[in-house]
């Protein structure tokens, strides 16, 4: 990504990049306009290009970057049970019943404040 952006802000930034001018001849190529590498107008828009190059990057990165972000929300939503998410053996254990009901609590709680 680096190299397309001094590719694309300094005039000969374009010469780091293995076969540039052939790619640019490709990309062209692919779009139904048939050049050469030496061909006048490869020079004239090599910044340009380098400049759709690097979002073409860019826009690379960012779909595998989604498809790593689905694939995880995938994998989450196949294990969600409790019991794959905490762990497995822990949460498969049922909770105690309680050893107080909501009565008995309140009054040992009122009989602790009334002292």
């Amino acid at each position: 990504m680096a190299a397309f952006r001094r590719a694309r802000d300094e005039p000969d930034g374009w010469k780091a990049i293995p076969e540039f001018d052939q790619r640019v001849v490709n990309i062209l190529a692919q779009g139904g306009l048939k050049v050469r590498a030496d061909d006048p107008i490869i020079a004239e828009i090599r910044q340009i290009a380098a400049e759709m190059m690097m979002l073409q990057v860019a826009q690379a990165e960012e779909i595998r970057k989604i498809a790593a972000h689905r694939h995880h929300a995938d994998q989450l939503e196949a294990n969600s049970d409790l019991g794959s998410i905490l762990g497995g053996a822990a949460a498969e254990k049922p909770l105690p019943e309680p050893s107080l009901s909501i009565q008995e609590l309140f009054d040992r709680w009122i009989s602790t404040v009334r002292r």
